[in-house]
């Protein structure tokens, strides 16, 4: 994962940033990525050749999440690179098990990190809380596979969790040999440095999700992060919980 794990108070927490309509964003068979994200945004999103039209991106309001592993570019030194993929396969498996089950979708998975998008909700403060639920059952789930894995000698694998709600652009990314659909903007690169300062199991919420989630979570304030100079900075928060008839909790 990306960053170094460090914040002033985020650089400090500690040590270490629709269209009304809601719609399933579970995996299907047959159904690629690119119909969830026309779903997910509302707006037909078009292919193209080596001129592009007008209409291939579109803009909405969503809440997106970067989960990565801290330490991952030391971990296969550690093992053998046949039990290095087979615990990155087992970890993504769960992960992204985790999220479909809070209907989130998932925009890439690669290496260690995974995005995801939450959007297309009733409301943006129900995709808001979606994300936050989704982040907390993954972090939940993380601390029980690296309960086995002590039990059985292996590594374990330390999470960063960060999440940012505000406009993003959603289309097709790439040269023309090669696109894919993912989004881009300021809150998807507050989620990513988010994540990089996350300490190992923490999840840090942005202060525009938090404002939307404070009523339904439990969390603190966890300082603030500075992207540029020009940026007024923002304020992050460590959640470690949901307030649901039954408490989930990150571990």
């Amino acid at each position: 994962m990306a960053g170094n794990r460090g914040v002033s108070q985020m650089e400090g927490p500690g040590k270490r940033e629709g269209t009304g309509q809601r719609v399933p964003l579970k995996a299907e068979p047959g159904r690629g990525r690119e119909a969830e994200w026309r779903e997910i945004s509302g707006h037909h999103v078009a292919s193209y050749g080596t001129e592009p039209p007008a209409g291939i991106g579109a803009r909405l309001t969503a809440t997106v999440m970067f989960c990565g592993i801290e330490g991952f570019s030391r971990i296969p030194n550690d093992f053998s690179p046949d039990l290095f993929m087979l615990l990155l396969n087992e970890h993504h498996a769960a992960m992204t098990s985790a999220l479909f089950e809070h209907e989130g979708a998932l925009d890439q998975c690669r290496g260690d990190e995974l995005i995801a998008v939450f959007g297309g909700t009733p409301s943006i403060e129900e995709g808001a809380l979606r994300c936050v639920r989704a982040a907390v059952t993954m972090a939940a789930r993380n601390h029980e596979l690296n309960a086995l894995r002590r039990k059985k000698g292996l590594p374990v694998f330390e999470l960063g969790l960060g999440i940012c709600t505000g406009e993003v652009v959603v289309g097709h990314i790439g040269a023309s040999a090669f696109r894919e659909m993912t989004v881009v903007g300021e809150t998807v690169a507050v989620a990513r440095r988010l994540c990089s300062l996350a300490m190992p199991g923490q999840i840090l919420a942005a202060e525009p999700t938090y404002r939307l989630v404070a009523s339904r979570v439990r969390g603190k304030a966890a300082g603030s992060l500075t992207r540029r100079p020009d940026m007024n900075p923002v304020n992050a928060y460590a959640v470690d919980g949901v307030l649901e008839e039954k408490m989930l909790v990150c571990r």
